[in-house]
């Protein structure tokens, strides 16, 4: 039961922390804590991953 329960407020803050952007040249960023303190202050790491690109 508690699993269930951490799945659903999980799913739902990932849901509610979207933040649209209109047109077609966006992307949907997630973000996730620097748990081992890499990044300096006001650094953000992003992967992109084009689908009409091939994998390599």
């Amino acid at each position: 039961m508690m699993d269930f329960a951490t799945n659903h407020v999980l799913r739902e803050l990932k849901h509610r922390a979207r933040i649209p952007v209109p047109g077609n040249d966006s992307w949907t960023l997630v973000g996730i804590p620097d748990e081992y303190g890499w990044l300096k202050e006001n650094e953000v790491l992003v992967c992109v991953d084009s689908p009409d690109e091939p994998d390599l």
